[in-house]
């Protein structure tokens, strides 16, 4: 046996599974099934039936296509129960058995067992899920202090973010980005916090100074969340959902090509939201006042 052979062999015997031929039929089956899914040979016979391998539609392609001999199948995963009935995941790579006439005799199946990397990317993900899960609740609870010090913004940031998420949707906006802008809604105006309640609930037209305490809650509110661990770019949204798109906005008076989409998504929605409800200084504008 020559040195490939060899190592071709070796390959085999740690991770052959089992054969057919192209009309499904077995025609043998590794003593390694007993160790990796706790069947014997025959028992995963029956098995087999039920695994989700290609149908049969995929090999008749196979056998009638005439370059078989470069054929490249791309390996895939399957979940499947040991017999004890917990789950198991095998990556399984098809060797096709080319025969002298260029078609296909033969499957052979070889399995790696990555039950393991499964369950740690499970794992991962619940771990990924409960920390976001923390995150939309501490700046819920953020959005909440921010309200409590203004009497006519109570629900103001949940409706604001409701509003830019739908806008978002019909944009269709990747999802990750979807969820980042409906966390900077909840917490647009956090940098308000740094503003006398007196100036939020008054009833008057501000004085110059006054207005100028606004005018710094979006650099505020940037200041506080830049060094926390949030998702980009959630901080520079904020910054920017006080800007317009004729340069006209603030802090940084920035025309429309540099603000960020999701900011440009933002200030629409908090304005809508604004104009629909009452505030200390005037009602609530109306839908017609809202779509003109």
């Amino acid at each position: 046996m020559s040195p490939d052979d060899k190592f071709i062999d070796s390959i085999k015997k740690a991770y052959f599974l089992c054969a057919r031929r192209p009309d499904g039929t077995i025609t043998s089956v590794s003593p390694t099934v007993k160790t990796l899914l706790g069947y014997d040979q025959d028992e995963f016979s029956e098995v087999y039936e039920q695994l989700p391998l290609h149908p049969q539609a995929h090999y008749d392609k196979l056998v009638n296509d005439s370059t078989a001999s470069e054929l490249f199948i791309q390996p895939y995963e399957i979940q499947i129960n040991h017999k004890d009935t917990t789950p198991h995941w095998l990556k399984i790579t098809e060797v096709p058995i080319i025969g002298e006439d260029g078609k296909i005799n033969s499957i052979e199946y070889l399995a790696q067992d990555i039950t393991a990397h499964k369950l740690r990317e499970k794992d991962l993900l619940d771990s990924e899920i409960n920390l976001r899960e923390v995150l939309s609740n501490t700046i819920k609870a953020l959005a909440m202090t921010v309200e409590a010090r203004d009497y006519f913004s109570f629900g103001h940031h949940q409706r604001s973010s409701s509003f830019a998420r739908i806008i978002a949707q019909e944009l269709a906006m990747k999802p990750a980005k979807i969820d980042t802008l409906r966390l900077a809604g909840v917490i647009h105006d956090i940098g308000k916090i740094c503003i006398p309640p007196e100036i939020l609930n008054k009833r008057n037209s501000l004085s110059n100074i006054e207005f100028s305490f606004i005018r710094n809650h979006p650099e505020t509110g940037y200041n506080i969340l830049k060094d926390i661990d949030l998702p980009d770019p959630l901080a520079d949204i904020i910054l920017q959902h006080h800007e317009r798109i004729d340069g006209s906005g603030y802090p940084n008076r920035l025309p429309g090509e540099q603000i960020l989409p999701e900011a440009k998504i933002l200030m629409v929605a908090d304005v809508m939201e604004a104009m629909a409800s009452d505030r200390a200084h005037r009602p609530a504008l109306g839908r017609k006042a809202i779509i003109d």
